[in-house]
């Protein structure tokens, strides 16, 4: 929305006074749920309680009903490792962007227990949860859709397991 009415060189401005603020780092935002949270396996298992396929499951939104599931998530493969590397890497400020599920109220808790028992409490107070990514300002944001505003995020979307970034080694190539 705001990014389709800034010019390449306001935005690069507003990258470059971004990056100043931050003390030199460039700002990344990172997705939860299949980008470093596993989805898949969790709602395969869960799908085939209800006699379920996937599908069934993820289009009847079932996953809106079972308090505690995104707290149980495994970790996409090479995820934590990626991620501490980023920031390890003394070039970034990371933080993550997810959007709750609106119907599952657990969801809430469950995300920010999920983070600390995944990534320890360094990143305890770096996560957001919202509907409106388009409203964040970042040099980028790695996340797998372009759902929830995604795709208006102000900075560049990296798109998390599309051909160019399938995994976290093609996107560590871009950022280190």
């Amino acid at each position: 929305m705001i990014k389709k009415h800034l010019d390449i060189e306001t935005l690069d401005t507003v990258m470059r006074a971004l990056r100043k603020a931050h003390g030199g780092k460039e700002v990344v935002w990172v997705d939860m749920d299949g980008v470093v949270a596993d989805f898949e396996p969790k709602a395969t298992e869960e799908a085939a309680k209800m006699q379920l396929t996937f599908q069934q499951f993820a289009d009847q939104k079932q996953y809106r009903h079972i308090e505690g599931f995104y707290r149980n998530l495994p970790l996409i493969p090479g995820a934590k490792d990626a991620i501490l590397e980023l920031d390890a890497s003394g070039k970034y400020e990371l933080n993550f962007l997810s959007a709750p599920s609106w119907g599952n109220e657990s969801c809430f808790t469950d995300k920010r227990i999920w983070m600390r028992e995944n990534f320890g409490t360094d990143f305890d107070r770096r996560m957001d949860l919202s509907f409106h990514k388009g409203h964040y300002l970042g040099h980028y944001l790695i996340d797998d859709r372009t759902k929830y505003g995604a795709g208006d995020f102000i900075g560049e979307h990296i798109q998390f397991g599309n051909h160019q970034y399938p995994d976290w080694d093609a996107v560590l190539k871009k950022l280190l």
